[in-house]
């Protein structure tokens, strides 16, 4: 029965991370640029979010990284912009979604 159970927590647990949405109703985020944090392996992305009456106007990406990276963040930055949303689709990296999730999903925390 334990062994059950583990194997069930462990399904869970891949699903939830796996599936993760990111959803925010950015029409009720106050004005404000709030400010974002992801680890990922032994890189620290860092993300200042613009919100303005409801909807996304900037995102930039603070963290110095390559042209390539720069290029793939800046493409799912204006597709976020553009939709006014986080989750904008599984072409866009989950690293890119939870960034921007971080800085809005406690306005009060990230808040410049």
């Amino acid at each position: 029965m334990k062994k059950y159970f583990f194997i069930m927590l462990g399904v869970l647990l891949f699903a939830t991370t796996v599936f993760a949405r990111y959803d925010i109703n950015i029409s009720k985020v106050p004005n404000g640029t709030y400010q974002g944090q992801v680890k990922e392996k032994s890189d620290v992305y860092r993300v200042n979010v613009t919100v303005r009456n409801g909807k996304i106007q900037k995102i930039d990406l603070v963290t110095k990284v390559n042209n390539a990276t720069q290029k793939e963040a800046s493409n799912a930055f204006a597709l976020m912009i553009r939709q006014n949303k986080i989750d904008v689709g599984s072409k866009v990296s989950s690293t890119w979604k939870a960034l921007v999730y971080d800085a809005l999903d406690q306005p009060n925390k990230g808040k410049k």
